[in-house]
């Protein structure tokens, strides 16, 4: 036929979905974003060209404004790396799930999903370098005037982040403690990404 169903949710499989995202998401939402995934992603393994389908459905024009100031593809490789939590290069429902409930709910998760988006090379570490490909990425800097603001508002962000080292990357736990000790940091990342 012409259409192709998606795979229920069975009952443990949604006792297991409820309890990852405690409770956040009832059965009713879990079963119908289950379902939403599925159809792009009929394997069960979203794959980043698949991901980039996903925000063209979900009308990524209305998520980040006007689609000309931005380079979709690229904000669509950032996001994946968010979602793709291990890294493998596919996004799997359970995956979809977690981010879906950090980023909404801003669990202890996404600290980590914040740093994959940013961590261009995913080597565990983020550069001064990593922050200004990903702002410019937004921005689509194409005049001096704004790629020096940006380098500047960088450059604001890297001292604050690495303190008074000498430090070129800095890892997950230091990220980490940089927001523990600045709440805002995590708006200002947000609103990055």
């Amino acid at each position: 036929g012409c259409f192709q169903t998606t795979p229920s949710v069975n009952d443990e499989d949604m006792e297991k979905y409820l309890n990852l995202v405690k409770h956040h998401f009832d059965t009713y939402t879990i079963t119908k974003m289950h379902a939403m995934f599925y159809q792009l992603a009929p394997n069960g393994q979203m794959t980043c060209d698949q991901f980039r389908k996903y925000l063209e459905k979900l009308s990524l024009s209305n998520v980040i404004g006007d689609t000309t100031m931005v380079d979709i593809d690229a904000q669509a490789i950032r996001l994946f790396r968010g979602y793709d939590l291990n890294g493998d290069g596919e996004i799997t429902f359970y995956e979809y799930l977690l981010y879906q409930e950090a980023v909404l709910f801003q669990s202890p998760r996404l600290l980590p999903i914040l740093f994959s988006i940013m961590d261009r090379d995913r080597d565990g570490y983020l550069t001064s370098e990593d922050l200004i490909c990903m702002i410019q990425g937004v921005e689509e800097a194409e005049h001096d005037e704004m790629i020096e603001v940006i380098n500047l508002e960088v450059e604001g962000l890297w001292q604050f982040l690495i303190g008074s080292s000498e430090k070129t990357s800095i890892s997950l736990e230091t990220f980490e403690e940089a927001i523990k000790h600045c709440p805002a940091l995590l708006e200002k990342f947000l609103n990055l990404v």
